[in-house]
């Protein structure tokens, strides 16, 4: 839009200056045909005259509209026209020289033409062209023994060559214009090209190539690149090249990282925040090796590495290449002026990015919170939970590793319910909550945020402790999980990357870890009532409907895959006795005692339940008819072998139990029918004199 603008201006000027001429033109060519009917000139005189009148109106009509304004796209024609011109005017100067009327002067206004519509270098064969068409003419008009003669060939040899003078003159004043005029243009297109990569939605990515390629073509140069320090300001980034390409074929690309140690021109004007131009031939002074061949190119003449500051601090440098030497393309005042504008426009580029990035981080890390709040209050399921929230946090900080680990004071240990590390999901495990970086955490109940393990390690209270993958982590931070001032637990994550957190990732994972805390007791609070409503409340298994419904599940699982499963059903002999006998209390204790001998011979996945009374129920998944017989005998000998006392401390009789065994598959494959036959074969077993075993068969 700029360059059309500019265009257009420059289109006016010229046709401004071009009207006048062309008016005096034509009133000349009306003065002369007006001349030419007043001479007395023969017939054919008059008639050459007017022929010459008439090339000279198709000639003026032809130089000033099609010429004159695309002389730059046919130099060769405006020479060749300007030729004709000269020819035509020493055609009037011999017909009408005899006649008083001095046209030779026109020779002088075609020189001067020349000057402003060309350039002074066209003087020498427009002024020689010139020069021998006037002796020739002179030559034919006078006679070579007069004075005159050679007083005219002198007037008019020192008349155009002072003219030609006064036309280079002009010519050089005119052409310096407008350089100075196209120079300025220039600078002024490109700051405004420049200007539109000011936009807070364009990416620094972006935005500085462009930059690049506008200083490149603006000043001109052979190349630019734009670099900006990183956080510790010991590296300079690339986001910015043009051309890709340098001219020894090496392509260049977008991201490299360059150490400033192994630059030290670059690190020179990061120190100073001045700029610094090197020639190259001056060896005191030059790139180092590494400079070059990183940065710019082997055949690089004249270097010009310029600072970008914000208030006084260098975010960054423009590095400019140039394949002529310093004498062919000098960095004057007018370029470092340039130069000192852009690099302010880079520098407020560099800014408003940043604050529109630090405004999109905030505007998602408080719709994270709003969404996590959201969700978590509606999650009772605490994995549910775990996994909401790192769903969440990866969208707004990233890591390499995720984990959350409860406290179990008891055993005082870490119970990781959830580790990822790079993608991969890990099982649940263990680990001594006095060992490892979050032991600090368990202790002191602060947050705990290394920026680098590898240079921290030595000064840390707490040695690591590696879990998840084998590769040692460079960044970590880790928040507390509080409840009331009660320590439940920790969450962390982790990068390979050195100083990926800062103080602002560590707010927002406490304010995570403040939801996720409410949200985890309130999930064990309702685990609680939903265990409790499940258990008997005296002996704290199974309730005789949680029982069967578990067992329903259990016995479909059994059938979907046929493999056995085993009921026992255990009843505790003449039980009334000791309720009768000893009172209410120890017959409590000999329930709890009983299934205390139960539950030292089953495993994890078993189930016991209170059927009823002094009545309890076993389920045994993946067990046999001949598996469930050898836990039933292990269950009968412990409590055999149980010594109870009364609340004098008195031994009474231990207690027996009578039990009966049916098996899926074996003995039926309808899981309520098994449980009628489990409970025959107790009955059985009872019958026949109790202390003892019966299967359904």
């Amino acid at each position: 839009m700029s360059e059309t603008f500019l265009g257009q201006l420059s289109k006016f000027r010229l046709k401004q200056i071009l009207q006048p001429i062309e008016v005096f033109i034509w009133i000349l060519i009306i003065c002369l045909t007006a001349v030419v009917l007043l001479l007395p000139v023969s017939g054919i005189e008059q008639n050459i005259l007017y022929g010459l009148l008439t090339l000279s109106a198709g000639y003026t009509i032809f130089i000033f509209h099609w010429m004159i304004p695309h002389r730059q796209e046919h130099p060769q024609g405006f020479y060749l026209f300007t030729s004709l011109g000269i020819i035509l005017t020493a055609g009037f100067h011999y017909l009408l020289h005899p006649y008083g009327l001095q046209v030779d002067l026109f020779y002088m206004l075609i020189i001067l033409f020349i000057g402003v519509f060309r350039n002074w270098e066209w003087m020498l064969p427009v002024f020689l062209i010139t020069a021998g068409l006037n002796y020739l003419i002179n030559s034919l008009l006078w006679d070579h023994s007069s004075s005159l003669y050679f007083f005219n060939q002198f007037y008019d040899i020192i008349g155009l060559s002072l003219a030609a003078l006064v036309t280079i003159f002009i010519s050089r004043t005119i052409q310096a214009y407008e350089q100075t005029t196209s120079q300025k243009s220039k600078s002024l297109t490109m700051l405004l090209n420049s200007n539109q990569n000011v936009s807070p939605n364009t990416s620094l990515l972006e935005s500085l190539p462009q930059y690049a390629h506008q200083i490149t073509e603006g000043l001109p140069t052979t190349t630019c690149r734009i670099t900006l320090l990183n956080n510790k300001k010991d590296k300079l980034l690339d986001y910015g090249i043009y051309p890709l390409r340098y001219l020894d074929g090496l392509k260049k690309e977008l991201g490299g990282e360059y150490p400033l140690k192994h630059l030290p021109k670059h690190k020179q004007v990061v120190e100073s925040k001045e700029f610094l131009i090197l020639d190259q031939s001056s060896k005191p002074d030059t790139l180092t090796a590494v400079e070059r061949k990183s940065l710019f190119w082997e055949q690089v003449q004249t270097v010009c590495i310029f600072p970008i500051l914000l208030e006084n601090e260098v975010l960054g440098l423009v590095s400019i290449g140039e394949e002529r030497n310093l004498d062919r393309e000098p960095f004057d005042q007018t370029r470092m002026d340039l130069l000192t504008t852009i690099s302010n426009q880079i520098a407020a580029t560099i800014n408003t990015s940043k604050l529109h990035k630090n405004l999109e981080n905030q505007a998602k890390r408080m719709t994270v919170l709003y969404e996590v709040g959201q969700a978590i209050s509606k999650t009772i399921e605490i994995d549910d939970l775990l996994e909401l929230i790192y769903q969440q946090l990866t969208k707004v900080l990233p890591s390499d590793a995720y984990f959350v680990a409860l406290y179990l004071p008891d055993q005082n240990q870490l119970d990781l319910r959830m580790l990822i590390d790079r993608g991969k999901r890990y099982p649940p495990q263990k680990t001594d909550a006095d060992q490892g970086l979050s032991s600090w955490i368990v202790q002191n109940h602060q947050p705990l945020l290394i920026r680098d393990l590898v240079k921290e390690q030595d000064s840390l209270p707490v040695k690591p402790l590696q879990v998840g993958e084998k590769e040692i982590t460079r960044s970590w931070l880790g928040v507390p999980l509080l409840h009331e001032s009660e320590f439940i637990g920790l969450l962390a994550v982790a990068s390979y990357l050195p100083g990926q957190f800062d103080i602002d990732d560590q707010a927002l994972l406490e304010q995570l870890a403040r939801q996720a805390a409410l949200s985890i007791e309130n999930a064990r609070h309702h685990q609680e009532v939903e265990r409790q409503a499940a258990l008997d409340s005296l002996t704290e298994v199974l309730n005789h409907g949680t029982f069967v419904s578990r067992l329903t599940d259990l016995a479909k699982d059994s059938l979907g895959k046929e493999i056995p499963l085993s009921i026992i059903m255990l009843d505790i002999d003449h039980f009334k006795q000791y309720n009768d006998t000893y009172g209410h209390i120890l017959g409590d204790q000999v329930l709890r005692l009983t299934v205390q001998a139960i539950e030292s011979h089953i495993k994890k996945g078993d189930l016991v339940g209170r059927w009823g009374g002094e009545e309890f129920a076993i389920a045994l998944p993946k067990a046999n008819r001949d598996q469930a017989l050898q836990v039933a005998e292990r269950i009968r000998t412990t409590l055999a072998e149980l010594p109870i006392n009364n609340h004098l401390g008195e031994s009474i009789p231990t207690p027996t139990v009578s039990q009966g065994i049916a098996t899926l598959f074996t003995h039926s494959t309808d899981i309520n029918e098994l449980l009628i036959l489990a409970d025959r074969a107790l009955y059985v077993a009872k019958e026949r004199g109790r202390d003892q075993i019966r299967t359904a068969d």
